[in-house]
């Protein structure tokens, strides 16, 4: 049942998921837990929805309305589309990235939140843009509290998560699903590598990690009568630094990932 907060109806909606293979995708808290600690994210000083919203809008504007849409889930994070309702403005969408556990994986989500900031001021046309982020508490019915990390970002309408299916081939993990031929899913990783390469800063020597490609780190859109296919990166875990541009490029090109008992590869 939604709960009321600050006159604010806040409503949370989790799915139970799976990954591409069937297997259930492990949880390291319970739902529970989270559903109070999100139903209550309107009410807390540190209210990253709020503070999201006026860094896009410039002012704060009373919400009436939170609908919290569990949509996307991998190893780290859970991925929400929240939608936002005010008294005196048009609605608003965000995508909120909440950290799978506390520690190390909301360390990794802070991170990750960081190097997003910064590769967006570096290039915003291919990655999305990150908003405001922090640290929510967790009260679970047993044990002790956790603080876990929790971010907002841009919700990209229009881009769904790129993933491998079993042929080694791209496609778009979102239904309807859309399964690339091999010389499609050979020109996109070309434009992961590009991507990737824009990325580099070669004043500090440093570049991203690979992004994990079954994971959904690359989202992308539909194709659609003759247009070509956009990409954008939605995680960046690591930056690397030491890197010659040469060194960088050949680490791209050197990826190797198992999905599925097999190797998928960036390069040809």
């Amino acid at each position: 049942m939604p709960k009321k907060s600050q006159s604010i109806t806040v409503t949370v909606r989790l799915r139970r998921m799976h990954d591409y293979w069937g297997t259930p995708i492990p949880w390291h808290y319970s739902r529970d837990a989270l559903i109070r600690c999100l139903r209550g994210i309107a009410s807390r000083r540190d209210n990253v929805l709020q503070r999201s919203c006026v860094l896009l809008r410039g002012q704060p504007q009373a919400m009436t309305h939170i609908a919290i849409d569990h949509v996307q889930e991998g190893a780290y994070q859970l991925v929400f589309k929240t939608r936002i309702r005010f008294a005196e403005a048009k609605p608003l969408v965000l995508c909120l990235i909440v950290a799978k556990d506390s520690g190390r994986v909301s360390r990794l989500a802070d991170g990750e939140h960081r190097n997003l900031v910064a590769l967006h001021a570096r290039r915003p046309e291919s990655v999305v843009l990150p908003l405001r982020g922090g640290y929510l508490g967790l009260e679970p019915s047993r044990g002790a509290p956790r603080k876990i990390y929790v971010y907002c970002a841009d919700w990209l309408s229009g881009f769904h998560e790129l993933g491998v299916n079993r042929r080694m081939n791209f496609f778009i993990n979102e239904k309807p699903f859309h399964h690339f031929d091999r010389a499609t899913t050979v020109k996109i990783k070309k434009q992961i590598v590009d991507l990737c390469m824009a990325l580099y800063d070669e004043d500090r020597g440093r570049g991203i990690e690979t992004p994990l490609i079954g994971a959904g780190d690359i989202v992308i859109t539909r194709p659609r009568g003759g247009r070509g296919l956009e990409l954008k990166l939605i995680a960046a875990r690591k930056m690397i630094s030491g890197l010659t541009r040469e060194a960088c490029l050949k680490m791209y090109k050197d990826y190797r990932g198992e999905w599925g008992g097999k190797t998928f590869r960036l390069s040809n």
